[in-house]
């Protein structure tokens, strides 16, 4: 027979788990219409999403779910307070993102690929297909010679990973299954098959890493200027072989770098922990040139142009976000540069060439995302 006191203790606890759950949904909603709509994110260094306008067409309209979904899970009540959450998870070695791979002594690594697995292609597991590698081929060759044909050279560089660099501060499970990788396969089938100039980084990143100097930042996914300012080095030496009367590769020395500790980079701000993160920072100290007509909001995301007057060449530059730390070295190699946050396609590279007029074209990629293959363009084709 049940106890009355017993029935009352389960009752109580049954209102109470439904007053938890109720306050649990509600709570939010009630922070998201009593906050400001203040809106800088503290601990992810971004502005956060404003609630849309309310939509005047039936095209609007379609699209106002989306639009209000992102506004709502930026600025859902109490959110910065809940991210607390996360110290937690990271302090017990779990991390708060699956973009984020945990290493040692305080190290992070993307793990954001959006197009396979990435710990199989760290691990030597993922592969590049024979037709994958035609097909890498075919579509370097086409551009190196639609271009050579204008009289503009091509170059294609691929800047490292940090784990390709870092591997020791890897977690112990993503060992090395496969000593080829899939950049292995990459640059061995490129080198033998065509005669595209592409610029292969990791030996010399490698050979001049130092325990106590860092060529990659520990909290972000790129190399710093420590890094960039050998791969610009390498760059200059191609460039020279080029162009030998008017580029003369500099290499910087300890003297051109002011040293600063600042907030964690990238990786740490997909935690969502930024203030519980530090990094060193080697801001160089070069010729003032190499800043000019960048925007001043640093959206590097919109094309831009030095001019620097340094030589008589000019340069077109494709890159992605890995060059952000490149384009104050390159720039001071050319009378202008002008810097395009995308891979080649023939639509905005033949807009750009007829505007420009470059010397030559510098294609810039991660390594990552050597895992996509460009779509073969009939239009780089040369008519016979």
């Amino acid at each position: 027979m049940t106890d009355f006191n017993d029935y009352k203790i389960s009752k109580f606890n049954a209102v109470l788990f439904v007053l938890i759950f109720l306050l649990a949904i509600y709570l939010p909603l009630a922070g998201s219409i009593m906050q400001t709509s203040s809106i800088r994110a503290s601990t992810e260094k971004r502005i956060l999403a404003t609630i849309p306008a309310a939509p005047d067409s039936y095209k609007l309209l379609k699209r106002y779910p989306e639009k209000f979904d992102i506004y709502y899970k930026d600025n859902f009540g109490f959110r910065s307070d809940l991210l607390w959450y996360n110290k937690i998870k990271y302090l017990v070695g779990n991390s708060p993102s699956d973009k984020v791979i945990l290493g040692k002594d305080g190290w992070l690594f993307f793990n954001g690929e959006p197009f396979t697995d990435l710990q199989n292609t760290i691990r030597g597991i993922r592969k590049l297909t024979e037709t994958e590698l035609e097909q890498y081929a075919e579509v370097l060759v086409a551009r190196h010679h639609w271009l050579q044909a204008q009289g503009i050279k091509y170059l294609l560089i691929i800047a490292p990973n940090k784990h390709t660099i870092y591997r020791e501060y890897l977690p112990n499970s993503l060992f090395q299954v496969d000593e080829e990788t899939l950049t292995d396969q990459f640059f061995d089938y490129i080198q033998r098959h065509t005669d595209v100039s592409v610029l292969d980084l990791r030996q010399v990143l490698l050979s001049q890493k130092a325990s106590e100097t860092n060529l990659y930042f520990k909290t972000d996914t790129h190399w710093n200027h420590l890094g960039a300012n050998i791969a610009q080095n390498e760059i200059a030496n191609i460039l020279n072989t080029y162009y030998p009367e008017q580029i003369t590769p500099i290499l910087y020395n300890d003297k051109d770098f002011q040293i600063k500790t600042g907030p964690g980079g990238d990786l740490s701000r997909l935690l969502g922990l930024n203030k519980n993160f530090t990094d060193i920072y080697h801001n160089p100290i070069l010729d003032p040139c190499s800043k000019r007509a960048v925007p001043k909001d640093g959206n590097f995301s919109v094309p831009f142009t030095t001019r620097c007057g340094k030589t008589e060449l000019n340069a077109l530059v494709f890159r992605d976000s890995f060059f952000e730390h490149l384009y104050q070295y390159i720039s001071l190699y050319f009378n202008r540069a002008t810097f395009v946050s995308k891979r080649i396609e023939y639509a905005s590279l033949n807009k750009y060439i007829n505007n420009d007029r470059p010397d030559i074209v510098i294609e810039e990629w991660a390594e990552r995302y050597l895992v996509s293959v460009p779509e073969i363009e009939p239009e780089f084709k040369l008519k016979n």
